[in-house]
């Protein structure tokens, strides 16, 4: 996967991922209420997948056979973790009670695992 599909795909995904959120916003409250984890979460996603790439990118060509898959453990624990912090900050912020917040962050969250899952697993390709 050359830079410039993966940017077409981040676009894609994105472009999805805006749209369905903004008519969940339109018919349901949960979504009305905590627009702003759909925000934080795009603003974390992005980031996070154009320096995943980059560094697959690199991964992908590098004569270290193991690095690859190191890379790629790595990236998906620091992703969780991060997420965590993320929901936990955004709660105290926020004020935000309950779970319902969650919704939101989780359709981004998952939007963007099947993203990822599918440009690293082009990349790995890309090493064979």
């Amino acid at each position: 996967m050359n830079q410039r599909q993966f940017l077409l795909s981040l676009s894609v995904t994105t472009a999805i991922v805006v749209a369905i959120q903004l008519i969940f916003q339109q018919f349901i409250h949960i979504f009305q209420a905590h627009a702003g984890m759909t925000w934080w979460s795009l603003a974390f996603f992005i980031p996070l997948s154009i320096g995943m790439f980059l560094a697959g990118k690199r991964a992908a060509v590098s004569s270290n056979k193991g690095l690859f898959t190191g890379l790629t453990m790595a990236l998906t624990f620091i992703k969780m973790l991060v997420a965590v912090i993320c929901m936990v900050i955004y709660r105290k912020v926020f004020s935000a009670q309950g779970k319902d917040f969650l919704l939101p962050f989780f359709i981004v969250y998952f939007a963007f695992t099947i993203f990822e899952t599918y440009f690293m697993i082009k990349l790995a390709k890309e090493k064979a």
